[in-house]
């Protein structure tokens, strides 16, 4: 069987030291635990008596999967709370709480899918905003959730900023939100060539395709008198 190795390489200005603790320190804000921290270098020279330079492989695992996968059941009391807690995107400690804003929540199969918007603390991505929607459901004791996708980048005065949501085999559908300022409603055009049209609402759309992998290929934002506010062309990647 033939077998595929993968890896980068990023070029920095700073030293290892320096590069060593910013590793850690994005890997914190993204909920990553560092579970082992190996040092090649040292490694190599004690049990070979081989020199080489500075080389540290960081064992990192996300935390919130290793919470679930000992078992932890969590239940919330309605929609919002759960987008903070199980694999909702807002539970996360570089979220700016008072950022957050929940937009359209759409009725899909046996549960919701919800679209909310938020900034990070992270300084380098001031001036932008993150987007995240999640599929909840509820049970008889309490709302979870089972799938969240999120995008962060984007440029907080774009008149529109969309993303791709849950695409689910099991409820058979695709899904698209995003938000804008003004507006009054969006038209997408799907990969496939058809096309649908979502109400805004409180600057949000939340739109559901009964197909799934059919992505969204393009949106135009439209006033109340269907002129053109403006369009958006989905990434490339988003194509199935």
């Amino acid at each position: 069987m033939q077998t595929h190795r993968y890896g980068f390489t990023v070029k920095t200005p700073f030293n290892f030291d320096e590069t060593s603790a910013a590793i850690r320190e994005a890997l914190q804000e993204e909920g990553f635990g560092i579970l082992t921290e190996i040092n090649v270098q040292a490694t190599l020279k004690k049990k070979i008596d081989v020199d080489r330079p500075p080389y540290t492989i960081f064992g990192a695992l996300l935390l919130l999967l290793l919470l679930t996968g000992c078992g932890e059941d969590t239940r919330s009391s309605n929609p919002e709370e759960a987008l903070h807690d199980g694999i909702g995107l807002l539970g996360r400690p570089h979220i700016l709480e008072e950022s957050v804003v929940i937009g359209q929540q759409r009725p899909v199969a046996n549960g919701l899918l919800v679209a909310y918007q938020w900034q990070n603390k992270n300084p380098t991505q001031e001036g932008t905003r993150c987007l995240g929607s999640t599929h909840l459901v509820q049970d008889r004791r309490g709302w979870y959730s089972t799938a969240s996708f999120g995008d962060c980048g984007l440029e907080i005065d774009k008149a529109l900023v969309a993303s791709r949501g849950p695409n689910s085999a099991e409820l058979g559908l695709s899904s698209v939100y995003g938000f804008a300022p003004e507006g009054s409603q969006v038209e997408i055009l799907w990969w496939d060539g058809q096309m649908t049209t979502a109400a805004l609402e409180n600057g949000s759309f939340v739109a559901i395709y009964p197909k799934n992998l059919v992505a969204a290929r393009q949106l135009t934002l439209l006033d109340e008198q269907g002129e053109l506010l403006d369009e958006m062309m989905m990434p490339d990647y988003f194509k199935p």
